[in-house]
């Protein structure tokens, strides 16, 4: 009985130091995320004291190291978007596509070559991006269009959008495979051709999760901010020039 005992006062305590160390183990992300917010709001706090809030978002320039300093926040904003939107335009079609291939038509064998090689795409380091669009695909664009500029937002756009196809890719896989197999059969029984299928059955079951999925990659490209600088730099499009000669 003493025993028994001893080994029933061992296991809980055993049980509350375990609850206790995963506790503080959940505490340090969110400790972390409290620590970086705070120190974001101190920083800003300390510039908007120097720098006016209207300014800062009104101001088409931005040159903070060059006298007379501006601190235009819209022009990087406007850049972003215009990358963000492009990026999306050229990765969404061709992610769909490979996804409705390697779900529907893809051979077993094709399939587990084709998806982990994608995925190896996902790990390159965002820096490797940004060379490959200064080195490869700049030059490329410059023989297509001479008057392009080394830093432009097509080249970013570009490398981008390849940041986003693995991401894509394998969201809008994994979607197609969560569709219940009887609907596919149920309308081929119908007689429905493999087009049919696909954008009358398979696409309508999964417009949530693709739409998930596009706003997921949004905000990665949105995050990508090396690829860009080093891809688009500090210039601006004609777009920003045409808005700042409309203000002057």
């Amino acid at each position: 009985m003493i025993l028994r005992f001893d080994l029933r006062s061992r296991a809980k305590y055993m049980e509350r130091l375990t609850r206790a160390l995963l506790f503080l183990i959940t505490l340090v992300p969110l400790t972390v995320t409290i620590l970086v917010v705070a120190t974001l709001c101190y920083q800003s706090y300390v510039f908007f004291s120097q720098v006016n809030f209207i300014t800062f978002i009104t101001d088409l320039e931005w040159e903070p190291l060059i006298e007379p300093r501006h601190y235009g926040v819209l022009p990087l904003v406007l850049g972003s978007l215009q990358v963000l939107v492009l990026s999306l335009v050229f990765a969404l079609p061709i992610s769909l596509l490979t996804a409705i291939y390697l779900a529907e038509f893809a051979p077993t064998r094709m399939r587990n070559i084709l998806k982990p090689a994608l995925e190896v795409i996902a790990g390159i380091p965002t820096v490797v991006f940004g060379f490959v669009a200064l080195t490869a695909i700049t030059p490329l664009l410059k023989n297509i269009f001479p008057t392009i500029e080394v830093f432009n937002c097509l080249s970013a756009s570009l490398v981008v959008a390849l940041m986003l196809l693995p991401m894509l890719v394998s969201l809008f896989d994994d979607a197609f495979h969560s569709v219940p197999r009887y609907l596919r059969d149920s309308a081929y029984g119908l007689g429905a051709t493999a087009t049919e299928v696909i954008w009358g059955v398979l696409l309508p079951a999964v417009k949530g999760r693709c739409t998930a999925a596009v706003l997921l990659s949004a905000s990665r490209a949105l995050g990508e901010t090396m690829a860009v600088t080093l891809a688009a730099g500090s210039t601006l499009d004609s777009a920003l020039t045409r808005l700042k000669a409309y203000k002057r």
